[in-house]
């Protein structure tokens, strides 16, 4: 392995973590984040041709990012919870800016669509972080909950997160990811390939033909995703997070970072 190899692995590898921390946060989406990091369309061809080489050091970031975040999100939740989910809602608002960068064409059809997704996602997002359960599932549960939540993965407005807190599974995988539970871990990860393997060659074909109509279907579904996120509460530490979110966004989908990104992981 040459050293330029070498960083690049590492560079693909770095850029896992955050997508793996990512899927701990409810509210934030998995794919949005690869969207943003520039990973997200290889990620998508990747599984779909089964490129090891490319995806191993994604996984192994993504693990990483899974493990530190299933703690340190769990206790911002219950200890500083209107901060935190002000914050989150702030990430996940002005990542809509990353998704219609990506529309080529603005027209009745387009809005339609975004405003049906929207809608959509609004009877979808009953419900809000404040309640984490830590109820044990069992092993059924767990595989359908991680082919639920890989669709999550690569699908971005979509927070896997939040879809386990609508399972009532976020605690106990959480909980599971902490005290490192093989089997609780392995079937939620066989439920995940499944899910993967499967949805990707759907997205794939989408976004190769049908780009900016996906592109506002996403966008009207990481809007209603907002609904999840609200605080109760807007004080100045809530505000100030929410700002930190936003400016978190615009500087990770700023053209100049996604191209020094992209220039890494080509």
């Amino acid at each position: 392995m040459t050293i330029n190899t070498m960083k690049k692995w590492f560079s693909i590898f770095l850029r896992g973590i955050p997508i793996g921390l990512s899927l701990t946060l409810p509210g934030v989406s998995g794919g949005t984040v690869a969207l943003i990091l520039g990973l997200y369309d290889r990620i998508i061809l990747g599984i779909k041709t089964l490129n090891v080489k490319f995806l191993l050091p994604i996984l192994l970031g993504s693990l990483i990012g899974i493990w530190a975040g299933s703690g340190f999100i769990t206790f911002l939740l219950e200890q500083h919870h209107n901060i935190t989910v002000s914050f989150l809602l702030g990430l996940v608002l002005f990542s809509t800016k990353v998704t219609l960068g990506e529309v080529k064409i603005y027209n009745l059809h387009s809005v339609l669509i975004l405003l049906i997704f929207l809608v959509l996602g609004l009877f979808l997002w009953n419900y809000s972080v404040e309640e984490i359960s830590g109820n044990s599932p069992s092993y059924i549960q767990l595989l359908i909950a991680g082919f639920v939540s890989s669709v999550a993965m690569i699908l971005p407005g979509i927070s896997g997160a939040t879809l386990l807190i609508i399972l009532g599974l976020y605690g106990g995988v959480l909980e599971a990811v902490k005290e490192f539970n093989f089997l609780v871990l392995f079937f939620y990860g066989l439920g995940a390939l499944a899910g993967l393997f499967s949805f990707s060659w759907v997205l794939s074909y989408l976004l190769k033909n049908h780009r900016s109509l996906t592109m506002m279907s996403l966008t009207g579904l990481i809007l209603a995703s907002t609904r999840a996120v609200i605080p109760k509460k807007l004080g100045i530490l809530e505000f100030l997070a929410f700002l930190l979110g936003a400016l978190l966004i615009l500087i990770l989908s700023n053209d100049k970072f996604k191209k020094h990104v992209r220039k890494l992981t080509n």
